[in-house]
């Protein structure tokens, strides 16, 4: 689970260094962080749903 909150933390890391970076050499801000939150935020809805369905297959007795 570590690890996984680790890989989240870098990935917000790196979305908000894009955004300042593009920003400052002029590209609309409002327009860069739309496009980088929405990719951004199906990823970390996947990384949390694979998450929690390894949680779950540890925690279910095998059948």
């Amino acid at each position: 689970m570590g690890v996984l909150f680790l890989r989240i933390v870098v990935l917000l890391a790196n979305a908000s260094l894009m955004i300042v970076l593009l920003g400052t050499f002029g590209l609309p801000t409002d327009l860069l962080r739309t496009l980088i939150a929405i990719p951004l935020g199906v990823l970390i809805g996947v990384l949390i749903a694979t998450a929690l369905t390894k949680i779950q297959r540890e925690r279910s007795p095998n059948v």
